[in-house]
């Protein structure tokens, strides 16, 4: 015969909060903000894509791109030369389909644009990005850009008869 687990019922009180509640919450939440911290040295930047064939048809992954996407470059420039501030370009893999910058970025505005790579990093000249779009950079805040739309030729491996742009 097997032995059932034991099970032990839980209750609290009716006044278990009053005494003690919030100062357990308080250590709970010390704990959760000193282990989930990030460095915060200026403002960050989001993006997110999607990768279409000429069609209009979503890929159904940057693989059944011709070239296959690799990764997605964010490109941070700003948009003002005489601002003195640096270009930054961040690495995202482009299966992710989004990616964030460390809040690393000084305030400033800045013209932010997306390439897309291939294996050795260099950009694909057959696929289609949005030009650079305006976006102002605020310390301790992310800036966050909208869906970017890359445009990129469907491999004939990936092509079916319905026009659609699928791995198969």
């Amino acid at each position: 015969m097997l032995a059932s687990p034991a099970v032990t019922k839980v209750t609290a009180s009716p006044g278990a909060c009053a005494h003690g509640g919030w100062t357990r919450a308080w250590l709970c939440f010390g704990l959760l903000a000193a282990l989930g911290c990030v460095s915060v040295e200026g403002g960050a930047v989001e993006v997110s894509w999607v990768v279409h064939s000429s069609g209009g048809y979503a890929l159904s992954g940057c693989g059944c791109a011709e070239p296959p996407i690799d990764a997605i470059r964010l490109d941070v420039r700003p948009a003002a030369p005489a601002e003195g501030l640096a270009s930054l370009s961040y690495l995202f893999g482009c299966s992710r389909k989004r990616g964030a910058t460390p809040f690393e970025i000084p305030p400033g505005r800045y013209a932010v644009s997306i390439t897309a790579l291939d294996g050795q990093g260099q950009a694909i000249a057959a696929a289609v990005t949005p030009p650079p779009r305006l976006a102002t950079v605020e310390w301790g805040k992310p800036a966050s850009m909208d869906a970017q739309l890359v445009v990129a030729p469907c491999a004939e491996r990936c092509a079916n008869k319905n026009g659609r742009c699928e791995a198969q």
